[in-house]
């Protein structure tokens, strides 16, 4: 299991299972999105500022998910796309 708040996962493709609700996309609690974060950088350290699992597809009626502290939680990262093997 991954946790959001750790490590770099900019412009992955990732399995993510939502525990809370499905995601209205696929009718299902597993989606397949691309992770996007922008982060502050601060004398403390970092935080994040945005979370976003992006579709990796051009049909406009797909949707961002955006991660937020509250449903954070319910999120499971539970794997990511490494490569397609021939």
């Amino acid at each position: 299991m991954y946790n959001f708040r750790l490590g770099s996962r900019n412009d992955k493709i990732l399995l993510v299972e939502n525990l809370d609700k499905q995601d209205p996309d696929f009718n299902s609690a597993f989606t397949v999105k691309t992770y996007y974060s922008e982060k502050s950088v601060t004398e403390e350290g970092w935080s994040h500022q945005l979370i976003l699992l992006k579709p990796s597809s051009t049909d406009k009626s797909y949707n961002d998910i955006i991660i937020s502290e509250e449903n954070a939680s319910d999120m499971i990262i539970v794997g990511e796309f490494v490569e397609v093997l021939h």
